[in-house]
């Protein structure tokens, strides 16, 4: 889910942080690591189960410019896995030798991005849904460089000068856009828990959990569609370990969870539940 508006922010910190105390963004000149994402998709329908797997490695190269930072994605492979078997998919022939290029000012915000328009247009086509015969995704085909926008702006950039200390938290409310396209409130808390070595540098623990409110979109369901939704939930957690000095992710683990329960007039009840997770492993130096 992505989002839009924030409607409210509250900070509330256990004590108050020293100047440097808190996450900035300074990548250091020339960092170089290997990410391998690895996302996979678990969705259930009367007794029905699916699973899918995508995973996908990428070489990111940070380095100085006059205005701020650029970071280079190049990818170096990509798998699709449905049922435990290789499925062949279109999607690393789209991206195989491009490479993605994201401009950052000086203190973290992505100023353009540059390199996947293309290949995102063609993923948005078939952007990630259940199949109408079947509790079946295209897990494969999201948007490569909207997700890295949205995973930049919409997560880690907004730890950007929150105290890092144990304690910290942060709560809004904000607007969100689900697998549907409709808006829905969503209420957002995020925690700094502890602190944690990464190799040889200082990181933090951090957790963020955001909680739509999908009671006006059953609300809408129930009107306009000859079914009943008895019963539905969503749920977005997501535990991060970053370094506060260069505000660089050094692991990453997001869950988001659905599930809904409807009923129709010539059909019983009908449970479908489905859980997304994507994990993201840093190797540095490559």
């Amino acid at each position: 889910m992505r989002r839009f508006v924030a409607a409210a922010v509250v900070l509330l910190a256990a004590n108050l942080a020293l100047a440097d105390d808190v996450f900035h963004f300074a990548p250091r000149d020339n960092t170089r690591f290997v990410r391998t994402l690895t996302r996979t998709a678990r969705a259930e329908e009367e007794g029905v189960v699916r699973t899918e797997t995508t995973v996908l490695k990428t070489r990111f190269v940070f380095r100085q410019t006059r205005s701020g930072y650029r970071l280079a994605m190049t990818p170096l492979s990509f798998r699709y896995v449905v049922n435990d078997r290789d499925v062949a998919s279109p999607v690393w022939e789209l991206i195989r030798g491009k490479e993605l290029r994201m401009n950052f000012n000086a203190v973290g915000k992505m100023t353009d991005m540059t390199g996947y328009d293309d290949v995102d247009y063609v993923l948005a086509k078939q952007r990630v849904r259940l199949a109408s015969n079947g509790p079946s995704f295209h897990l494969d085909r999201i948007p490569i460089g909207e997700e890295e926008r949205t995973n930049w702006n919409e997560r880690i950039l907004l730890w950007l000068d929150q105290p890092s200390r144990a304690g910290t938290k942060l709560e809004f409310d904000s607007s969100e856009r689900g697998f549907t396209g409709e808006h829905v409130k969503s209420h957002t808390t995020m925690h700094v828990l502890r602190k944690k070595k990464c190799g040889t540098y200082q990181c933090v623990v951090t957790h963020y959990t955001m909680v739509p409110d999908l009671s006006q979109l059953a609300g809408r369901a129930n009107e306009d569609a000859n079914v009943d939704v008895i019963d539905a939930g969503a749920s977005e957690d997501l535990e991060q370990l970053i370094e506060p000095e260069t505000m660089l992710p050094h692991h990453e683990k997001l869950t988001w969870k659905a599930h809904t329960t409807t009923a129709a007039r010539e059909d019983p009840t009908r449970e479908l539940s489905f859980v997304i997770t994507s994990e993201f492993e840093y190797e540095a130096g490559h």
